[in-house]
Parts: structure tokens; C-alpha cells; sequence
């Protein structure tokens, strides 16, 4: 297992009034799955 702390900007989040866990949810999911090494499907 691994883990990481980083600062995220969150200002354009509470901009759009969204709420902030499943923003961050959709939002990091999404740029994971842009890397194939991180998918934990296979897509043929």
C-alpha cells in the first residue's frame, strides 16, 4: 500500500456550490482511469 498528501484547490469547487466529496470522487477517478496502469479493468 502506498499513500500521499497533496493540497488541492478546491476554490472553483465551492464556486459551483457542489458538494465536495463526490466532486473529488468523479474528478479523481476520472484522471486515474486516464492511465491504463491504474485501470483495475480490462477493456478489449
Amino acid at each position: 500500500t502506498y499513500s500521499m498528501t497533496v493540497k488541492v484547490d478546491i476554490t472553483q469547487i465551492k464556486k459551483k456550490r457542489m458538494k465536495l466529496y463526490p466532486a473529488m470522487l468523479y474528478y479523481l477517478t476520472t484522471i486515474v482511469n486516464r492511465h491504463s496502469e491504474f485501470r483495475t479493468a480490462i477493456n478489449q
